[in-house]
């Protein structure tokens, strides 16, 4: 159900950023992901300071009384530019998000690996492979080489 937090009652958990342009070993791609990124804050940012909204809500789960932030990382990066840039205060500033109530901080992570791995973003091939890399890591699970194979394209022949 959609509904709005002050920017300032969100909160990051280092594990629920599955994003990392920076891991990418080409050094083309990487700059290309990390300038597609920054333009999403910026166009948030520009919106905001234009009267817009945004666009799209926050997905934010719930979790012993906090806000996480699962999904609409470069969305919230672009709300606090733009609450910093109109020295607006963060607790006064409401952004839209959807609220995932009552849930665990697994449930959090797993939500974030399934937003990463399924939006339009665009993930490039390294980013998808340490994404599901990170995701077995996190479960504690060893797939069978054709799930990794159909998941990442990895020992392909």
């Amino acid at each position: 159900m959609q509904s709005h937090l002050p920017i300032s009652a969100i909160k990051r958990h280092p594990f629920l950023q599955q994003r990392s342009p920076h891991l990418i070993d080409d050094k083309y791609d990487s700059k290309r992901q990390v300038a597609n990124l920054s333009s999403t804050i910026d166009t948030v940012k520009s919106d905001l300071n234009n009267g817009q909204k945004i666009r799209e809500p926050l997905e934010v789960h719930e979790v012993n009384n906090e806000y996480l932030l699962v999904d609409g990382h470069h969305r919230y990066d672009g709300a606090l530019a733009h609450c910093k840039e109109a020295k607006i205060d963060q607790a006064s500033h409401l952004v839209p998000v959807n609220i995932i109530r009552d849930s665990s901080l697994n449930s959090a992570i797993e939500a974030s690996f399934d937003a990463n791995l399924s939006h339009g973003v665009g993930l490039s091939g390294a980013e998808l492979k340490h994404s599901y890399f990170k995701r077995y890591v996190w479960n504690r699970s060893v797939p069978t080489l054709s799930k990794i194979m159909s998941d990442t394209g990895c020992a392909k022949t």
